[in-house]
């Protein structure tokens, strides 16, 4: 199957390989370097550990059924129109976006 397309098969391979090290050395360049300023001081650790925190709790509440309703109960309507998934997405940009804002506005070592 391959030997039919020969260099073309080949060609691509390269062409593949080239874009993911131009990608691999953009993201290096511009992302590790904030990485190592936020986990080398405690403000950073604690942002870090807070959003791990955020996740962790986001999927434990989706596993043990909390945006489910019982048998012939009514959906949980907050204002009338939010179901609970959306109340609780809601809930989770608003703590990673006050939390960006905190540690970003006053605790970023490099202002």
């Amino acid at each position: 199957m391959l030997s039919c397309f020969g260099g073309a098969y080949y060609y691509l391979i390269i062409f593949i390989r080239k874009i993911a090290k131009c990608l691999q050395i953009i993201t290096v360049c511009d992302y590790s370097i904030s990485m190592k300023e936020m986990t080398r001081h405690s403000a950073g650790r604690i942002y870090l550990v807070l959003l791990l925190l955020s996740v962790i709790g986001f999927i434990t509440f989706l596993a043990i059924g909390g945006t489910q309703t019982g048998p012939g109960e009514e959906p949980f309507l907050l204002f009338g129109w939010m179901t609970m998934p959306l109340v609780i997405g809601v809930i989770f940009v608003l703590f990673w976006l006050i939390s960006y804002i905190i540690y970003f506005f006053f605790f970023w070592p490099y202002r």
